[in-house]
């Protein structure tokens, strides 16, 4: 029900289902996902879209998941498919909503112009995080 709510009110969706991650020490992170607008009602696929993160410190494992990211702003959604490559952190803050634990849109996440959604997490490396990671364009 959040999911669908927010994705009423954002101006664009990025679907990513399958990021596979793992590590031991030094992880890496890679997956492909494809961006919809909201003002065709998330019809078709606008641009598809790679995803791909590297990490170190004291983890182990291996995971699959999925995130979306809802674009809540024109002008957040305008950036990000201007840019060549889209890094979280670096050109825009992306606030993390794990579907984990029970999530209200309230004014402080709706506010945000870029809100993720963790879902469909299997395996065994903890954690959800977004840093470090960059989403590039795929010319198809």
């Amino acid at each position: 029900p959040f999911s669908r709510e927010m994705s009423g009110r954002a101006a664009g969706l990025l679907m990513m289902p399958g990021i596979y991650k793992g590590g031991f020490i030094v992880g890496g992170a890679y997956g492909e996902g494809a961006l919809r607008l909201g003002r065709d009602q998330y019809r078709q696929t606008a641009d598809y879209y790679s995803f791909a993160g590297a990490s170190f410190g004291f983890q182990a494992g291996l995971q699959k998941t999925g995130h979306a990211l809802f674009f809540m702003t024109e002008s957040s959604l305008s950036k990000f498919r201007a840019s060549q490559n889209f890094e979280v952190g670096a050109d825009a803050e992306v606030t993390l909503v794990d579907t984990g634990f029970k999530a209200d849109l309230n004014t402080t996440i709706a506010q945000k112009p870029i809100v993720a959604v963790v879902f469909d997490q299997k395996g065994l490396l903890a954690g959800a995080s977004l840093e470090g990671a960059k989403y590039t364009r795929i010319i198809t």
